[in-house]
């Protein structure tokens, strides 16, 4: 508690945890409790108020206890400010990359960032991608879908792979690109990143 918050064990304990005015955003505060009184549990990331008035971001996992025939929620608070400050960075240079570049979550093929090379070189904008599975027909993108098998298949073997490709951009005309992804780690959750190099040129 004094660690992640400033306070002191004998300044929380038999306090209303409203006084501390911790939630930066009172609409994240209301997001955080909706959850959990639908769900009677929670996992939620936003900024809080330290004691001191210093603004961390934090990581909290919530889930209702019944102890003696009262319910109680118990939570962990864990200070992820410099994983912020990090990935906040890393999205910057993601972002200027000269190459196409997206990130999408492991376990779904879910795209969930796409630099703005995206257009140039697919003829798809971020909005029409993001939140998308990768498999949706409107976003197949690979002509061969044997390269395609072979492609995800060594990267769940490996972690990561690299290798050549035929694509197909959105007004059906197609190119030649070398693609590569790594295993990255976002949010505690494994991704993807994925760049997409067009090399029609070369190959021709």
């Amino acid at each position: 508690l004094f660690d992640v918050l400033g306070y002191r064990r004998e300044e929380a304990l038999g306090t209303d945890v409203r006084t501390f005015n911790l939630f930066v955003f009172p609409s994240d505060r209301e997001t955080y409790y909706n959850i959990y009184f639908d769900q009677h549990k929670v996992v939620f990331e936003c900024p809080w108020r330290r004691k001191d008035g210093r603004i961390i971001h934090i990581m909290i996992s919530s889930v209702r206890i019944q102890l003696q025939d009262k319910y109680y929620l118990m939570s962990l608070v864990k200070d992820v400010t410099d994983r912020k400050a990090a990935e906040e960075k890393f999205l910057k240079a993601f972002d200027l990359s000269p190459d196409l570049m997206v990130i999408l979550r492991e376990r779904d093929l879910v795209f969930v960032e796409a630099n703005r090379m995206i257009t140039k070189i697919s003829g798809f904008t971020r909005e029409e991608v993001i939140g998308y599975n990768t498999e949706q027909k409107e976003f197949a993108l690979w002509v061969d879908p044997q390269e395609r098998e072979q492609f995800f298949r060594l990267y769940y073997s490996n972690g990561n792979v690299a290798q050549e490709a035929k694509f197909r951009h959105k007004d059906g005309g197609t190119f030649y690109a070398s693609i590569s992804a790594q295993r990255i780690v976002l949010a505690d959750e494994n991704h993807m990143i994925v760049v997409i190099r067009d090399i029609t040129e070369r190959k021709e």
